[in-house]
């Protein structure tokens, strides 16, 4: 048989036509994870910190962590992985005019001084108009005064520095992987999101 013959389905049997079609389904489905409006808008995102100049090893790290966490849409899944809404941080965090965040499941047990990309150590929800909450980013977070006992300059991930958080005493860097942030991939407020 010539690479470019067909086969009839009916001579694959159904066990053969069933995995083929389940694999069709699994590309499709993976391919629409987000909403396709949302997708176009995070394909058009060029903050200033994410642009279409941004280095190939950022984007191929970004195109990583939305793999890695794509199975968190459901905050349900988020908590079976070890996720949670902590006592204390478990308000919609808001900063109106500038914008919002959305709520914050930390993994509490990744709250250490190693990075990694594609375990953060939160994920970020962002309320819908009818209280669902949906996948936004991603926030990196390291204890600064760990950190700075044993480091001079700040951790770094995806290309940037992650900044001082002074009230709550850590490092952070948020990715918002999921949902557009006009004002930049990796700012810590979204004017897109709101808390109301």
């Amino acid at each position: 048989m010539s690479a470019t013959s067909t086969v009839p389905l009916k001579s694959l049997g159904r066990p053969a036509f069933l995995a083929g079609l389940l694999f069709l389904l699994f590309s499709a489905c993976e391919s629409s994870l987000l909403p396709t409006e949302e997708t176009e808008v995070l394909q058009e995102q060029t903050g200033p910190h994410m642009s279409p100049n941004a280095s190939s090893d950022v984007k191929r790290q970004v195109a990583a962590l939305r793999r890695a966490t794509a199975r968190f849409h459901r905050t349900e899944a988020a908590q079976d992985a070890g996720y949670d809404l902590v006592p204390g941080l478990d308000h919609c965090f808001t900063n109106q005019p500038v914008g919002d965040m959305g709520y914050h499941y930390i993994d509490v047990t990744a709250l250490d001084l190693v990075l990694e990309l594609t375990h953060p150590e939160a994920l970020v929800y962002a309320p819908g108009p009818n209280g669902q909450l949906h996948l936004g980013g991603v926030e990196y977070i390291v204890p600064a005064e760990a950190w700075d006992a044993e480091n001079a300059a700040p951790p770094a991930l995806l290309g940037h520095d992650l900044h001082l958080n002074a009230a709550l005493g850590v490092y952070v860097l948020h990715a918002w992987v999921w949902r557009l942030n006009p004002a930049g991939m990796f700012e810590d407020w979204n004017p897109a999101v709101t808390c109301e």
